[in-house]
């Protein structure tokens, strides 16, 4: 490859990852700025209520952007069984729709509250959309259209901001969020279908189910065990405490992601693009996944620890006192979230080399660890619902570990030597933002938030570029390289007439 060939590559892979990054800090803060001003509308026990109600509806986005999602990403030769795919595709999406049915049937029947019943049946629909959403991203994203997807991704979530922010002003309160997230859905619906042109056609034959099955109910499990230990403090805390209690954590919670999200998002969007790739090339056994953990870990790391610093003056800033309570749970989960970045990047690297199975073992010892947690720390409320999520994540990080090492001949002495420049990095970046938010004390709160959080930016920005400045280029170049997609060839992407 010449150099510029080369050159040109990694441009245009940085831009991918450019524009992906600003599309998801966009939407982060449009998601964080509407929980803020729900936050302002709603009372704690109604904002649980809303999040008891989407529980389900919630679970079947996730779900279905995995195992059927993630084969068409993975797969070379999908044209002759894509019929087959996407039946089962929207069997699942149907089986989400009757469950939600099924569910606010039951809590009205069983004498529940009828708001709750009603917010969950308004639900219903929504998995339908879901089902077109992620059959045409996984399609744009094996065809390389990243950009398009991250532009229409953008103008979703802006669609979703005004349309929540004009009726909660307008006085429909927790309505107001139901009805923005049919506007969003709808209108990539519509955008995705305009791009396509062309509406799936169903079919079926056994031996492609067969194959499709093989490799995506791993994949499923995997996803409704790792959401469990996302929704399973939630389920907890409804079953044995109050809609407040899940109301704060969940407050707490969505805040402390929001940020976490920014980056994890993207990141996974582009993992998978990069080890599908890899696997379809036969490489999927080289160790480029230490400089991708890495580099996630610096960032996400130094991010989150200065949210932890400054946890309390925001929430007094954004929220008010009413949500004070939330301030510790933020810092937890933070915490959390700090060590959940390497099972961000094992479970797409593992998943992509076919150890599906072994994704969904760790995923149920997870699952298993946070239930044994949560029957004992539950009953101390939110706070301690958030710190039963801590041993989940460490239980999940070593079983991974302990397989991809394997297959990627890594060992503990080159993984601790590739990633302590980021440790360094994020270490030095949270020491300064301490040093500052001390220095800020007694100030107005606002100083209390911006002050170390500048400071310890410029920290990071210095530390990055500067005094490991060869480490840092070294590991753009190498995800660039690897983040480079040529065109697939269209045929293989089209659906059949």
């Amino acid at each position: 490859m010449s150099d510029d060939q080369q050159s040109q590559q990694v441009s245009k892979a940085g831009s991918t990852v450019l524009l992906a990054t600003s599309a998801r800090i966009i939407s982060q803060l449009t998601s964080l700025t509407i929980l803020i001003v729900a936050g302002r509308f709603l009372n704690p026990e109604l904002f649980g209520v809303f999040v008891l109600a989407t529980i389900l509806m919630n679970i079947s986005a996730a779900v279905q952007y995995s195992g059927i999602y993630n084969y068409i990403l993975r797969e070379g030769g999908l044209r002759d069984h894509i019929r087959t795919a996407f039946t089962l595709h929207v069997l699942v999406g149907a089986s989400f729709i009757l469950g939600i049915v099924t569910l606010s049937a039951s809590v009205y029947l069983s004498g529940g509250s009828a708001l709750l019943a009603l917010l969950i049946l308004s639900t219903a629909p929504i998995p339908f959309g879901f089902i077109f959403t992620s059959w045409f991203e996984a399609l744009l994203l094996r065809n390389g259209d990243v950009k398009f997807y991250y532009w229409l991704l953008l103008g979703t979530d802006l669609l979703g901001f005004v349309t929540t922010i004009v009726l909660l002003f307008m006085g429909f309160q927790i309505w107001a969020l139901i009805f923005a997230r049919y506007a969003a859905v709808s209108l990539i619906v519509l955008v995705l279908l305009l791009k396509v042109r062309r509406v799936p056609v169903p079919g079926f034959r056994t031996k492609q189910a067969r194959k499709i099955s093989a490799y995506s109910i791993p994949l499923y499990g995997e996803k409704l065990l790792s959401i469990f230990t996302g929704y399973g403090a939630e389920i907890a805390m409804g079953a044995v405490l109050n809609s407040r209690a899940v109301g704060l954590f969940r407050m707490g919670m969505r805040t402390s992601t929001a940020a976490f999200d920014v980056f994890s998002q993207t990141a996974r969007v582009l993992i998978w693009q990069m080890v599908g790739q890899l696997a379809r090339q036969d490489r999927i056994h080289e160790p480029i996944w230490i400089k991708i953990f890495a580099l996630l870990f610096a960032v996400v790391a130094t991010v989150l620890g200065l949210l932890i610093i400054v946890a309390q003056p925001f929430v007094l800033i954004v929220l008010g006192e009413e949500w004070i309570q939330i301030a510790p749970i933020i810092q937890i989960v933070c915490c959390v979230k700090i060590f959940s970045v390497f099972s961000l990047v094992a479970n797409a690297q593992l998943a992509a080399a076919g150890a599906t199975k072994l994704v969904l073992k760790v995923r149920f010892f997870e699952a298993l660890t946070l239930a044994a947690s949560l029957s004992f720390l539950v009953f101390y409320g939110p706070l301690g619902a958030a710190a039963a999520l801590f041993r989940p994540v460490l239980v999940g990080s070593a079983m991974l570990y302990q397989r991809l090492s394997a297959i990627t001949e890594t060992h503990a002495r080159k993984l601790f030597v590739e990633i302590l420049p980021s440790i360094i990095i994020s270490a030095l970046s949270i020491l300064s933002g301490t040093l500052a938010y001390q220095l800020s004390l007694g100030q107005p709160l606002w100083v209390q938030v911006l002050l170390p959080s500048l400071v310890g930016g410029l920290t990071f920005l210095g530390v990055s570029f500067v005094v490991f400045r060869a480490w840092f280029t070294d590991t753009i170049q190498t995800l660039s390289e690897a983040l480079h997609v040529t065109d697939g060839d269209p045929s293989d992407m089209s659906l059949p007439k």
